[in-house]
């Protein structure tokens, strides 16, 4: 057991654990890897499933997932995962795309919209589709 907890990092799966649903779908985060996201996260994808490790620096990083060397084919062979609310945030400054939920009545799942500054406002029912189609807007 005393050699399961050695070092600073720790690899963590998020099977069982009540944090997954913060975190966008593999599918989202490939789209955002794909226009240029890369903000520091907690979590990462590999193979498809989500992982988040506990990291003073990269080379804590690249002990934990037992990758390559250096950022770029790390980068290349895994996906990081931002929470939702990171990449609603990234595309609103940095691609000027609000993505915001309206509710219609009180304790019901809101609707997502989407608003840029040159478009009508756009209606998704989630919060997934809502993200793909903002994604659609960054050239």
């Amino acid at each position: 057991m005393a050699n399961s907890r050695k070092g600073n990092q720790k690899l963590l799966n998020f099977k069982n654990k009540g944090m997954k649903h913060l975190f966008v779908t593999y599918e989202i985060a490939l789209l955002a890897k794909e226009k240029g996201f890369n903000e520091t996260c907690f979590a990462f994808y590999k193979d498809g499933e989500l992982k988040m490790v506990q990291i003073h620096n990269f080379d804590s990083l690249i002990q934990a997932t037992n990758t390559s060397k250096t950022i770029l084919d790390f980068y290349q062979i895994a996906c990081f995962a931002p929470l939702y609310e990171q990449v609603i945030q990234w595309l609103q400054l940095d691609h000027g795309v609000l993505v915001y939920p309206k509710y219609q009545r009180f304790n019901s799942e809101p609707e997502y919209w989407i608003k840029t500054r040159n478009e009508a406002d756009l209606l998704c029912v989630t919060i997934d589709k809502a993200l793909t189609e903002a994604f659609k807007l960054i050239p």
